[in-house]
Order: C-alpha cells, then structure tokens, then sequence
C-alpha cells in the first residue's frame, strides 16, 4: 500500500510544503504583506490597520497567558475573553511570571462559550511545554502557518497524481497567493490547518488507494472531530471540502463506488458534529451549570439574517453587496488575488467551454457548491463578517477550480499541439 508513494510523490510533498511555507512567511512580513492592506468592516476602527480579526485573536493569546504566567486554568473552555483593559503585545512582551497589578483585569474576564476552543488548549500546552516566555508568540504563528504548509502539500500532491504537474503549480501559486490562506493561516484562533485536516485525510487516502469504508470512517472521524472542537464556523464548508477526491472520482472517473464513498465521510462528519455536541454539552453543564444546548441554539438564532443585521442597523442588501465588493470587486480592499482568480477563471470557461465536459461541469458546481454552502446555513454570520469569505472561498472551489481550468488549457495546447505537427508537411 505504502508503495503507491512513490518517491517523485515523497519529493514533491516536501517541496510543495517548503515553497508555501516560504511565500506565505514572505508575504505576512511588515513590509511585503497582504494581509496589512485588508481593511476589518464594522470592526476597523477598533482592530486597526495591522489587527486584522485581533478580537478573535485575543481569544486565544489571552488563553495562552495563563500557561506563559504559570497560572492554572480553571475552565475546560479555553478560548478566554479578559475585562475591559486588554493585554498588549508590548506587556505580553515585558510580562513574565505572575500577573502585574496593572494586568489583573485579564484574570477577571470569562471563558468564550460558544466553542470549547481546542486551538487554544492546544497553543497554550505547547508554549507551556516549550516554555516560551518572551510574549510575541511569533513562533506559535509560524508553527500555524507551518501546519497549514504541511497538510496543504498533501492536497498539492493529490492534485498532481489527478489533474498533473501544472494543475498543482497553478493550486500552489493560489493558495500562496490567496486572501484566504495569507489572513488566516497564521491566526492561532482559526487554526488553518485544522480547516485542511479532514480534506488532507482524504486526499492522502485516495492516494493510498484505501478504499475500505470502516477505515475511511475511522480515519476521518478524529479529523472532523478535533475540527469542531475548535469551532463550528464553516462545517458545511470542511465537509463538503472533504469530499473532493471523491467527487472527482465520480464525476470525472464515472465512479459510482465513490457515491458511496462520500457518503462515508458524510455520515462520520455526523458522528463527529454529535459526538464534539455531547462533549460540549457534558463541558458546559460541568462549567456553567447550564444546558449547552440552548446556548448554541441562541447563538444560532442569533445570527440569522434579519435579526443580526437589522439589530445593528444594518440591512441585509446593504450587506450583500458589501460582500460582494469587498471579496470579488476589490473596492474595499478586499480580494485582490481571490477576486483576479475568479475573474481568470470566468475567462478560463469562457476560453475552455469547447473543452468543459458536463463532467467536469459538475464537478466545479459541487466545487462551488461546497464554497458558498456556508451562506445557505447561516446567512447572517457571513454578512456580518465579510472578511471571512475570503476564508471560505479558498477551498474548496478556489484550489480545485484553478487545478482543473489549468488542466484544461494544458490538454488544450497539447491537442493545438498535435494538430499543428500532423499539419505541417
């Protein structure tokens, strides 16, 4: 079975994983970064030209304060919102030990309850562990973007075996570039890699040839599982995503085996959303002494279109259209290489259409598909944040969409190719 990774495979990986890291550690450098020229709406004000989703961020810096200071954790909720006054990084930075008078109010904050936050237990067990103290937690960030270089290089490799060479330079090229991947991958709340966790499961199961559904359900049970322990923003999204090789299989490869297939990660996706709801639900009534339960449904409820938006002044056209400006049309800053890569793929259809099988059709459908599911579920959550659907956008229909248009054009010269030397005398 393990043959099957070849060396050019083994080779490949490392180097997809070595030129992402490298791209995205220089784009989100002070002077190079994409990310510094993102504008945060309505929150901009308040996070700042270079605190691109700082309150999110916070959450689990805030968390991670304990382990650098030494200081038990009481809650099994770790994503930590403090009082009024917040810890800079400059004190983070000077502060070691216990807690200064002048920072005590990051001790009288509370535990975030609509998540149990894995990504911060796990980022504050590893700067205890690692015993860092300076403050910064550059390296954290760095081993994020790390992760998300790692597990990306398996769908690169997936990519490659399917679609070819130039397919998975121009996905390479996309996630380096992409808003997606150069604004979150070095969040330590978002945690990118966990997003690519089940996919990269997947992809790496394809390729091993590993067919066997009880197998299939164990291996991406833990990977669905650890993602919504970290938060249940996008599942929809994952899930979908997780289903890629797949969904090539039965549209490209005519599979109905692989029908069956996606159906296995969607029913472990199940077992996992209920099995992370039955820990929450046990964590919460343990911390809180409350139903978990209806704290999630309120929340749920909340972000519903009419009643988030309006609540705020807001109105849900007004919003649409922000989002569509703001990630696609570029008038806010926003998008600059998602919304060229929708534009170069409108072209590509328009370019390929004598070449786009109805296979391959639907295959970028279910690509899409998966992409904006997220909006269908929880309209309001989007809307309201914006930003984030250069996060969605990114996978699946960003990377797989570029593979498969570049896939095309390259059949496409080599068929103009062939013409052009059976023409000439």
């Amino acid at each position: 079975m393990f043959r099957q990774l070849t060396h050019s495979a083994a080779t490949s990986y490392f180097l997809f994983a070595l030129v992402l890291f490298a791209g995205l550690a220089f784009l989100q450098r002070d002077g190079n970064a994409l990310p510094f020229f993102y504008k945060d709406y309505p929150t901009y004000p308040v996070n700042g030209e270079k605190h691109f989703d700082r309150n999110s961020e916070n959450l689990v810096l805030n968390r991670i304060d304990f382990a650098a200071r030494d200081i038990p954790y009481p809650y099994h909720f770790h994503l930590w919102r403090s009082g009024p006054r917040q810890t800079g990084p400059a004190e983070r930075q000077s502060d070691t030990g216990p807690f200064p008078d002048t920072a005590l109010d990051q001790l009288h904050g509370a535990p975030y309850r609509s998540q149990i936050g894995v990504q911060a237990w796990f980022w504050a067990g590893l700067t205890e562990w690692l015993d860092i103290r300076d403050g910064s937690y550059q390296l954290q960030k760095a081993l994020s973007v790390l992760f998300a270089s790692l597990l990306a290089a398996v769908l690169l490799v997936w990519v490659r075996k399917n679609l070819g060479a130039l397919p998975s330079l121009a996905g390479l090229a996309f996630l380096t570039l992409s808003t997606g991947m150069n604004l979150f991958a070095g969040s330590l709340y978002w945690s990118l890699w966990l997003f690519l966790l089940p996919l990269a499961v997947t992809c790496l199961l394809d390729m091993l040839g590993i067919r066997n559904r009880y197998v299939l359900f164990i291996a991406t049970l833990p990977a669905f599982f650890v993602k919504f322990l970290a938060g249940y923003e996008f599942i929809t999204v994952i899930v979908l995503a997780a289903m890629t090789p797949y969904a090539w299989d039965f549209f490209i490869r005519h599979s109905k085996a692989a029908a069956f297939r996606a159906a296995i990660v969607g029913a472990s996706s199940i077992g996992a959303f209920l099995l992370s709801f039955l820990c929450y639900e046990w964590l919460f009534r343990a911390d809180f002494g409350l139903s978990g339960i209806d704290h999630l449904l309120g929340r749920s409820q909340a972000w519903s279109v009419f009643q988030t938006l309006e609540d705020r002044g807001l109105t849900p056209g007004i919003q649409a259209a922000k989002l569509l400006t703001m990630n696609f049309i570029d008038l806010n800053g926003y998008g600059i290489p998602l919304g060229v890569c929708l534009l170069v793929i409108a072209l590509a259809l328009i370019h390929a259409r004598n070449q786009l099988r109805a296979a391959e059709m639907g295959f970028l459908l279910f690509m899409l598909l998966g992409s904006t599911s997220w909006l269908f579920i929880q309209p309001g959550h989007l809307l309201f944040h914006p930003r984030y659907a250069t996060l969605v956008f990114s996978l699946p229909f960003g990377l797989f969409a570029v593979g498969l248009l570049a896939r095309l054009f390259e059949v496409r010269y080599r068929l103009k190719k062939a013409a052009r030397a059976l023409a000439t005398p």
